[in-house]
């Protein structure tokens, strides 16, 4: 049996890290491109106002990183940002879905357990400015970016709903006047071929350009499935990779007061989800011991202790992981001046359909698999009016946004396969009891057989409509002191329609048509103050509250359950900060401290009532969250840029809803209580250009996979440690690098159904190397 190992020297990590911020100040996310060879500290702009300021002068809590910056640390997709950013865990939902893309985003301790529409991320992403809605494909690749704003605290006022935790806001590079581009390929460990490009298309000048990027990215698993009795290698391999994506957009510029933006992106994904293991395997306090005794022992097929995963990246498992991904989606961002007031209008439509699926037995047996096939679309409108006033002492954004989705998941869960006809097959009750009056399932016709019949269809569609509108003005009261108030009110209504077969009895627990609707309205005020003690210190206080709507349980298996909703979400937030640039720009501090009163928590339960299991969502009741966020960089010359940072989350529960198994010691999910960063780059000038050395190491404390917090689906601390050495000539580079070079293996995902027996883990990808090739013309 394989299991995590926990790392013993917490302590003297954590004074290493310590020690890092105090002695060697840093923690850059902007770090410059190679050829760079600017004095200090580039300045960032960032657009988390709806306007642009200096990174340094934004009253929020707020990591960039620069498009030079992901190149620089390999990051290629979503999921590789967690690691560089204090208090932000991205995973893919590995283990609990199968489902490679399927994001999973938490801050300080807020984000998304599931991937169902029937409950809604805490944590929102954006790009362009466009609200992506949920975390089916939320894996995507970082093709052509120009920055990455990372938004932690409610951000409800500007970003809406569901952004209670944070924001994450993707920018996009765009065309331009300059005919130009990239092209590069990697090649790497499992065969790995990727490829890469930019170009932008000057039409002409001032009035019209265009931009195409695209990335492909192809690899060999790196996962086995093997026979248990011959210990060969069988079926298709997991962990494989086969995507494409591309992105174009064509700018217009028909008078110098009016732009037009169009754009439109694909992404295709054709692979196998990742190792999913057994980390542990119950067959005495769940209902294997049923299913062994009826299905598995007579065939002479047992499930057991056998098929306990021997290492992180092999399964025994013969059911169906593929991972299927058809997403794309097309904008436009209308921008007119009008003198006054300036007129924005962000008009998106997208679809996706995803398909995907988890053998969560690990095992050839028909005792545990599920399989999703999600097809979602959504449209959305944003209409901003923004101004200045007071000889541009007020400056001010009022704006309105609607939203409308449809999402059909048709999940196929198989679960207990053949127990429900050897039940029916017996001569009467398992107990003894009489069939007429049974207190046990068994003999044909006992209505308690149907519980066990586990082998369900579930087909639901979820509508979601929502309205909002905002308003935020900031106005400087002095030449040093600002204030900003800001609102939001949402109005929105969800909708589900559905129904649940029993295959094998051809029952239904909810007929078809079954219908439920709710509807919430939250009101989400935002006040700050920002004080310039000089013009190197900047400091501020944030009083903003978030929500996040409520849902409907996405996978009922009795009728009560399909009926079953839980309540929105509600989080308040105090955040004290300061932001400082020091020594001629070669030093930058920020740092903040925070405080949350987070309540109606929504969480995932997996209980049985009266012999029927029930995944359901619950309110677990109310937290306080506490802690703070240190971020430096340091580029003492203008060879050297020395990066740091550091994140602590202290969660507390304070009520407890009827979450079973939640206890006030509990911890959130995907939030470890430290996360710590710290990177180094130096660029060596040599007779043919440059040599640049970069490095990095990310160390994270134990982090839990579920809300009642079980030891084997937890991940210890750890550490891992990156390297690139880029050879940059100019047109031309070349870098070697070698990611995880430790080989650590972390879990990155853990699910488990208790009254099943199974607990399943997925992990990180082993350690890789390769060599990029770019040329730039």
């Amino acid at each position: 049996m394989f299991l995590p190992s926990a790392i013993s020297n917490r302590p003297l990590l954590l004074g290493a890290a310590c020690a890092a911020l105090l002695a060697a100040p840093v923690h850059a996310q902007d770090g410059p491109a190679a050829s760079d060879a600017v004095e200090g500290i580039a300045e960032i702009t960032v657009t988390a106002q709806r306007r642009a300021t200096n990174l340094q002068e934004t009253p929020i809590s707020i990591s960039a990183l620069t498009g030079d910056a992901l190149d620089q640390r390999g990051m290629a997709d979503v999921a590789a940002i967690g690691g560089a950013t204090p208090n932000l865990s991205t995973t893919s939902g590995g283990a609990g879905s199968g489902g490679t893309s399927n994001i999973q985003l938490y801050i300080r301790g807020i984000g998304q357990f599931d991937f169902l529409a029937a409950s809604d991320p805490g944590v929102g992403v954006y790009i362009d400015g466009v609200y992506y809605a949920r975390a089916l494909g939320g894996v995507f690749d970082l093709l052509d970016i120009e920055r990455v704003e990372i938004l932690r605290g409610p951000q409800g006022t500007l970003f809406g709903k569901n952004a209670l935790g944070g924001a994450l806001q993707f920018i996009t590079a765009k065309p331009g006047n300059d005919f130009g581009g990239t092209i590069e390929g990697t090649f790497g460990r499992y065969d790995r071929i990727n490829l890469r490009g930019a170009v932008n298309l000057p039409i002409a000048e001032d009035k019209a350009a265009a931009r195409v990027a695209f990335s492909s990215k192809n690899a060999d698993a790196y996962g086995r499935r093997l026979d248990l009795a011959t210990g060969r290698s069988i079926g298709r391999r997991p962990g494989d990779q086969d995507s494409f994506t591309v992105r174009g957009s064509l700018d217009l510029k028909p008078s110098d007061r009016v732009d037009i933006l169009l754009s439109y992106d694909k992404t295709r994904e054709r692979q196998e989800s990742p190792p999913i293991v057994n980390a542990f395997i119950d067959t005495v306090n769940s209902a294997a011991p049923l299913w062994n005794a009826l299905v598995g022992g007579p065939a002479g097929t047992p499930w057991d202790q056998r098929y306990l995963s021997p290492d992180p990246d092999t399964s025994y498992g013969t059911g169906l992981t593929d991972n299927r991904l058809d997403a794309w989606g097309t904008s436009a961002i209308v921008s007119v001046d009008l003198g006054p007031v300036e007129f924005k209008s962000i008009t998106a439509y997208r679809k996706i359909f995803s398909l995907f699926g988890v053998d969560q037995d690990g095992s050839p047996l028909d005792y545990a698999s599920t399989r999703n096939r999600d097809h979602q679309r959504q449209f959305s409108e944003e209409a901003q009016l923004s101004g200045t006033g007071f000889d541009k002492r007020l400056k001010w954004v009022v704006g309105g946004f609607y939203f409308k989705e449809r999402t059909n998941d048709f999940n196929q869960a198989r679960l207990l396969t053949g127990l429900y006809p050897a039940l029916q097959a017996l001569p009467g009750p398992l107990d003894g009891s009489p069939l007429s009056a049974p207190t046990a399932p068994g003999g044909f016709g006992n209505p308690l057989n149907l519980g066990l019949d586990l082998n369900l269809d579930l087909d639901t569609t979820y509508r979601t409509t929502s309205y909002a509108a905002f308003g935020q003005a900031t106005f400087d009261v002095t030449d040093r002191l600002a204030l900003t108030l800001g609102a939001r009110y949402t109005d929105e209504t969800k909708r589900s329609e559905l129904s649940v077969l029993r295959v094998q009895s051809n029952s239904y627990v909810i007929a078809p048509g079954s219908k439920v609707k709710e509807s919430y309205s939250d009101f989400s005020p935002r006040a700050s103050i920002d004080y310039k003690v000089t013009d190197d210190l900047f400091t501020y206080f944030v009083y903003s509250e978030g929500f996040r709507a409520g849902g409907f349980d996405g996978r009922p298996t009795s009728e009560a359950e399909g009926l079953h909703s839980f309540k929105p979400e509600q989080l308040t937030s105090y955040e004290l900060g300061f932001k400082t640039t020091l020594f001629d720009r070669r030093l930058r501090f920020n740092a903040d401290v925070y405080y949350g009163d987070y309540k109606d928590i929504q969480l995932r339960t997996n209980t049985v009532s009266n012999g029927i299991l029930v995944v359901a969502t619950e309110n677990a009741g109310k937290a306080r969250i506490r802690g703070f966020e240190a971020e430096l960089t340091a580029r003492p010359v203008p060879e050297l840029e020395l990066t740091a940072s550091v994140g602590h989350t202290d969660f507390d529960y304070r009520k407890l809803g009827n979450v079973p198994g939640l206890t006030f010691t509990s911890k959130p999910l995907k939030t470890p209580e430290w996360t710590t960063y710290a990177s180094g780059q130096y660029s060596l000038p040599t007779g043919f250009g440059q040599l640049v050395f970069f490095g990095d190491w990310s160390y994270r404390t134990r982090t839990y996979n579920d809300a009642v917090n079980t030891p084997v689906l937890s991940q210890g601390a750890y550490s891992l440690f990156n390297a690139r050495l880029t050879a940059d000539f100019g047109k031309w580079s070349l870098a070697g690098f070698v990611n995880n070079i430790a080989d650590k293996r972390v879990i990155t995902d853990g699910f488990t159904v208790e009254a099943l027996g199974f607990y399943n883990t997925s992990y990180n990808r082993p350690r890789e190397w390769g060599i990029t090739a770019r040329y730039r013309f």
